[in-house]
């Protein structure tokens, strides 16, 4: 069946292109045990007691570590999304065609540079990797997948929506459009990347515009931006978000292949455009 694909817009052909590669990309009927096995883990493990855990062990002192753009591509390049149905490729690779898939649409040098650090809070499987948390390379079950709002009923478009496993929460009564930022997700490489930009913008390392940030941190709710969940969590920037991950996801999804891209002068000086700290990102 046509999984539901939420009505935002279809004012512009990229969002068209994203909405249809939804239905051929993120195929869970025929993939690996492993991912069966990731997606297992995280609903057993992530209540909001056992997020808000996370948060705190993970997201929020900083690690004083600054690491160049080559420097996490290379660290990345022995990491496999265990999660991701669809690419075998190392983390690395998929990086480079999302910037270059955002290049050649023309987009912004602030959609570059976004479309190609989406995934770097992966770095957290080298930062402080525990397999009990499911934040190390082996597991990764705390780091990639799908996300969801905890303490709230599961939409029935997560991936393997029956793994409904130990719903251990206690129901949370979220305010009405109280805004997903103001909700318990689960944990994931998209709140520890959003966190350490967060950092990097106070302490003036970081330029990019605070709609990168946000899309960064919501872009694996797919049950939200894509299948319309949380409708009714919703507030004003969130609804002003959801463009903004669409498009994000739109190179996210539209670069999966076997191409391999170098990082090159181009990208290095829209990197040190946007972190003026030499180019490097802090963690």
């Amino acid at each position: 069946p046509i999984p539901h694909i939420c009505c935002l817009s279809f004012s512009t052909p990229c969002v068209c292109i994203y909405l249809l590669l939804s239905m051929v990309y993120r195929n869970y009927n025929d993939c690996s045990s492993s991912v069966l096995q990731c997606y297992e883990q995280q609903r057993i493990h992530h209540s909001v007691e056992f997020v808000q855990h996370l948060i705190r062990k993970y997201a929020t002192t900083p690690y004083e570590r600054a690491f160049s753009v080559p420097d996490i591509l290379a660290l990345l390049d022995t990491l496999v999304d265990v999660s991701d149905p669809d690419l075998a490729l190392p983390n690395s690779k998929h990086a480079m065609q999302a910037a270059e898939a955002a290049t050649e649409a023309g987009e912004p040098d602030w959609m570059v540079v976004t479309a190609l650090i989406h995934d770097f809070g992966k770095m957290l499987c080298f930062l402080a990797p525990s397999d009990d948390d499911g934040t190390s390379p082996t597991t990764q079950w705390s780091v990639v997948g799908d996300t969801f709002v905890c303490g709230h009923a599961l939409p029935s478009s997560l991936p393997f929506p029956t793994l409904k496993v130990k719903a251990h929460d206690s129901h949370v009564e979220y305010p009405p459009n109280c805004g997903l930022r103001n909700t318990t997700i689960a944990f994931g490489h998209d709140e520890f990347m959003y966190r350490a930009l967060r950092r990097m913008v106070d302490l003036g390392q970081c330029t990019l515009p605070t709609e990168a940030l946000d899309a960064i941190r919501f872009h694996s709710l797919y049950a939200w931006h894509t299948h319309g969940a949380y409708g009714e969590l919703e507030d004003s920037v969130d609804v002003a978000t959801k463009p903004v991950v669409l498009k994000l996801n739109q190179y996210d999804l539209y670069s999966k292949s076997n191409k391999v891209y170098e990082y090159g002068p181009e990208l290095e000086r829209l990197i040190v455009k946007f972190f003026p700290n030499g180019g490097l990102l802090s963690f």
